[in-house]
């Protein structure tokens, strides 16, 4: 797998229902490409900037792009699938456009020394899936029992896409899926 950057612009002024219509399709879209077990990190960024140039060059920026919104790292097995993914992007139907870069390890490319055993990214896990026969009241025993946050039942507008996601620790997520989607995505029985 490949490494790249995903560099949102946004274009144009959105009213606040867009951004609040845009937030909303921008976060389950990010859970499904997780949920599809892409490698993706997600960074929205700041309104708060300072561009630093040399002392050479002019301060005023030159991006006629618009502002740079966000900055996603995604793993993917080329190019061109990178790009494919990136074009599924919902921030495209509100004026972001999408810039598709690959990005390496500066150390990995020098003679610059290394962590001992470090080989680039570190394998981890970021999302437990579990099939559940009832996913409103396994909702109730993780929120209202265990305590744990969520958002709710999301993807409800797909016909196997209701899902349930709890935060666990720093970049682990709990998804909680119907067994009859898991068993209707994988093709195996629900038995």
């Amino acid at each position: 797998m490949k490494q790249f950057a995903l560099f949102c612009w946004q274009s144009r002024q959105l009213s606040e229902a867009q951004q609040k219509q845009r937030t909303t399709e921008v976060v389950a879209w990010v859970k499904q490409q997780i949920s599809d077990g892409r490698k993706l990190e997600p960074r929205v960024l700041s309104p708060e900037q300072e561009l630093v140039v040399s002392e050479r060059r002019n301060a005023a920026s030159t991006n006629g792009a618009g502002a740079l919104v966000a900055i996603n790292f995604l793993e993917a097995k080329d190019f061109e699938e990178a790009v494919k993914i990136a074009k599924t992007h919902p921030g495209l139907r509100y004026g972001v456009s999408i810039e598709v870069r690959p990005w390496t390890n500066p150390l990995a490319a020098t003679s610059a020394p290394r962590r001992q055993g470090s080989s680039g990214m570190k394998p981890r896990i970021s999302l437990i899936t579990l099939g559940v026969d009832d996913l409103e009241k396994s909702l109730h025993f993780y929120r209202d029992g265990l305590g744990l946050k969520t958002e709710g039942i999301v993807g409800t507008e797909f016909e196997y896409g209701a899902v349930a996601f709890f935060d666990l620790e720093a970049n682990l997520k709990l998804a909680l899926w119907p067994r009859k989607s898991l068993s209707k995505d994988s093709g195996l029985p629900v038995d």
